[in-house]
């Protein structure tokens, strides 16, 4: 057992596995890439085996007594968290789904940073499309930090994030049109050979979007061929040229 190791599959079912995390483990252990807090649920752990690694999440955590007297209820009580099966690193390849389920009594580790970068990592932030032009293109975006691994940054792909349906939810106040504005605001910085092909139609039935985007005209943020394909719709009619719509004023029966 290495310092990673912290307990073992004891049942599987169609949907998820439990693990007993072994008694001698505490609530962190200390490994090469830091301390690692066990049984933090959102947290990954893996398990290995001859050709491939099991990824999976922690979803909740209990307890099971080992005896039934109440007085020895907590000396002899056993952690037992669910777990969700992500995917698979295979060939140093990360894939999701899980050709078969892991073995039983199979050992759950902490997931290395190796691995956890195998798995979120989409690639270089830019690709080089014209040398010669010295002119590149951004195929990925940071948005944030990880929550339960802070020292790293969570990207998304642009083009497979602005290609399908996407939605932030919170409470009022939470920040929800502050995230939005902010990843677009990410997607225009870029100076040279910016957001080519880009278009945005924003409905601001609050005038939340009015500063965070016009704005940055002012502040030297965006390219130049950005600032002359920012366009309010209210302040005349729409042309196809401009890639950032932004609609102020609509009220719900508008919408």
């Amino acid at each position: 057992m290495t310092n990673r190791n912290i307990g073992r599959v004891i049942t599987i079912s169609s949907k998820w596995i439990v693990a007993e995390l072994y008694p001698n483990i505490g609530n962190y252990v200390n490994t090469v890439d830091g301390i690692r807090f066990v049984g933090e649920i959102g947290s990954y752990v893996s398990i290995e085996e001859t050709d491939r690694k099991v990824i999976a999440e922690i979803i909740s955590i209990d307890e099971k007594n080992s005896v039934g007297s109440e007085i020895m209820n907590k000396p002899n009580s056993n952690r037992m968290v669910n777990l969700n099966l992500i995917g698979e690193i295979s060939g140093g390849a990360f894939v999701f789904g899980v050709s078969k389920m892991p073995f039983i009594f199979s050992e759950i580790s902490i997931i290395t940073e190796i691995d956890l970068r195998t798995m979120l990592e989409i690639g270089n932030e830019e690709i080089v499309i014209d040398a010669d032009k010295q002119l590149t293109r951004a195929v990925s975006l940071t948005i944030g930090s990880s929550v339960i691994f802070p020292d790293y940054d969570v990207k998304i792909n642009i083009d497979k994030f602005f290609g399908f349906h996407f939605a932030v939810f919170g409470n009022t106040g939470a920040g929800k049109s502050n995230t939005v504005a902010r990843i677009i605001q990410n997607v225009f910085k870029k100076k040279s050979n910016s957001a080519v092909g880009a278009k945005f139609i924003i409905i601001d039935s609050n005038g939340e979007y009015e500063s965070s985007i016009c704005e940055l005209n002012t502040r030297g943020i965006l390219s130049e061929t950005i600032k002359r394909t920012l366009k309010s719709a209210d302040s005349g009619s729409i042309e196809p040229e401009f890639c950032v719509h932004l609609f102020f004023s609509l009220g719900f029966r508008n919408i």
